[in-house]
């Protein structure tokens, strides 16, 4: 199954999917500037991926900027995002907000991809070990 095919199961509209996208990789790169990554060590590339996770649950508070899961990754989050993708706005069902409406692969297929992407741009394959699956 192809990316495409496989994040619109949500029933996310294209544009909400490639925002998200950009998302992370906007993230990534962010993240990739502020700490040297070991591109060898799979370890430090599943922890990317995991950090990318934490910073879109930070999106998700921005509406609490105390809270100390926002403001330990707010240098790294994206400089413009819709709130609407993550927030219940004053209460309401999680499931129909965008971001987790999606399932935890769906998630990690863009965390994936992103993680790819900043390789490719810094000229290295990754092993498909060293992703999360």
């Amino acid at each position: 199954m192809k990316f495409k095919d496989y994040v619109k199961e949500s029933n996310i509209d294209r544009q909400t999917q490639n925002d998200f996208q950009d998302y992370a990789d906007e993230i990534a790169e962010k993240l990739s500037k502020a700490v040297k990554i070991n591109w060898d060590d799979e370890g430090e590339v599943k922890k990317l991926q995991w950090t990318l996770d934490s910073c879109f649950l930070a999106m998700k508070l921005s509406d609490q900027p105390t809270n100390p899961n926002y403001t330990r990754y707010k240098q790294f989050l994206p400089d413009k995002f819709e709130m609407k993708y993550f927030s219940t706005e004053g209460g309401g069902d999680l499931n129909k907000v965008p971001w987790f409406s999606m399932t935890d692969a769906q998630h990690y297929t863009i965390f994936r991809r992103a993680v790819m992407d900043l390789a490719k741009k810094n000229g290295i394959t990754l092993k498909n070990s060293a992703l999360i699956h």
